[in-house]
């Protein structure tokens, strides 16, 4: 973990994608889910509106931060969906991004280690597993969960996965403050919720 990054480094962030993976429909109740079955899934809905609000939010010269898990499905496929993703996109490999650097590379993501920013005296690790047994003054920005419960989250921890982040990317400097703020608290009164852009086309 040797990257050096810090609060100016990435203007969005988003985690846990899963373009073009029919089955995280049924196991996260993404956007397409039907109760019904199978059968009744429209596995294109997630795809269309995190794309949406992908080109929404980013424009071609700003910097998003994936933390891992971009796709899934034929490889071949998402080189021509990966084609339509704008910005300067940096990516952490979650545990299904199995296609290799080299790929990810051609596809315009730049491939980089888990890292450590600095920020009112907290140490924020960025990763795509939650980490386990925090140090003191140590926070984490973290994917994979989507939203599953884990017992060792704590305030500290801040999943960023689509399923609790509106399916789009968010401002990094805001999932920053919202990670000092809560380190920061102790009551769940205090506790602030991420902050959410208004998704809208540009223009």
């Amino acid at each position: 973990m040797n990257n050096e990054y810090n609060i100016d480094s990435f203007d969005y962030i988003i985690s846990d994608t899963h373009f073009l993976h029919n089955n995280i429909v049924k196991y996260a109740m993404r956007p397409g889910y039907d109760s019904r079955g199978y059968g009744n899934h429209n596995f294109n809905k997630h795809n269309e509106l995190m794309l949406e609000n992908w080109l929404s939010v980013v424009a071609p010269n700003e910097t998003i931060l994936h933390l891992g898990d971009v796709a899934m499905g034929k490889k071949e496929e998402f080189r021509d969906f990966a084609q339509q993703l704008t910005g300067n996109k940096f990516m952490l490999l979650g545990n299904h991004d199995g296609w290799g650097t080299d790929f990810y590379g051609e596809l315009g993501f730049t491939v980089i280690d888990p890292f450590y920013i600095h920020r009112d005296g907290w140490d924020i690790l960025f990763s795509h597993y939650p980490k386990q047994n925090l140090q003191k003054r140590e926070a984490n920005v973290h994917g994979h969960l989507h939203i599953n419960p884990c017992d060792h989250l704590t305030r500290r921890h801040k999943n960023v996965s689509v399923e609790v982040m509106a399916y789009s990317p968010q401002p990094f400097k805001e999932i920053v403050k919202d990670v000092v703020y809560n380190s920061n608290n102790n009551s769940a009164a205090n506790f602030r919720q991420s902050y959410m852009p208004k998704i809208g086309k540009r223009g």
